[in-house]
């Protein structure tokens, strides 16, 4: 009788080697479809995190050239122990202004990991508190022409540090995405 019942399941499946040359291939598809997907979900992921560390990058410097300018005004040179500053200044020095270049030498300088310090681009621009007919607003100071014949960085005003980064990704299949990034801080002059 067991003999039977086998034979009757050959009749009715097929010689076992037949089924199986039925299913040959099918994982090797099954698995080259799963690895398509599961490393493009990784590799997304992984764009995502570089963009936001860029990000964080890009935020970070323009807090801290906001925060280095804001304390190194015009009255920078009154401090002995502050980097970027000279105590041994004459009254004169108090006439020269933080320029821009400083500031973008000092955040480019901070050094990140994965992000490319060189493609920083960053542009200072200072505003001066004034009051126009009785309102108080704060107008943009250019440092060749300050206004009242002041510097721009005296405390009391105020300076905008714009940080940009651009991105660089060469996605495989999509070709290249470039978008930049750019974010900006202001901080009052407090020295």
């Amino acid at each position: 009788m067991p003999l039977l019942r086998l034979s009757l399941r050959t009749l009715r499946n097929g010689p076992p080697r037949l089924r199986w040359q039925r299913d040959e291939g099918s994982a090797l598809l099954e698995f080259a479809f799963s690895l398509g997907i599961f490393l493009l979900i990784t590799f997304g992921i992984m764009y995502i995190c570089m963009a936001l560390f860029a990000y964080e990058y890009v935020d970070f410097a323009a807090r801290e050239g906001a925060r280095w300018a804001i304390v190194r005004g015009s009255d920078c040179y009154l401090s002995s122990s502050m980097p970027g500053c000279d105590s041994s200044a004459n009254e004169s020095a108090k006439q020269i202004a933080q320029s821009a270049q400083d500031i973008e030498n000092y955040v480019t300088g901070l050094n990140y990991p994965i992000v490319n310090p060189s493609q920083l681009h960053v542009s200072v621009q200072w505003y001066s508190f004034s009051y126009v007919n009785d309102t108080a607003q704060w107008t943009a100071c250019d440092n060749a022409n300050p206004p009242d014949g002041t510097v721009c960085n005296q405390p009391g005003n105020e300076v905008q540090v714009t940080a940009s980064y651009p991105l660089n990704f060469n996605i495989p299949l999509f070709g290249k995405f470039s978008p930049t990034i750019s974010n900006s801080s202001q901080m009052v002059i407090s020295q």
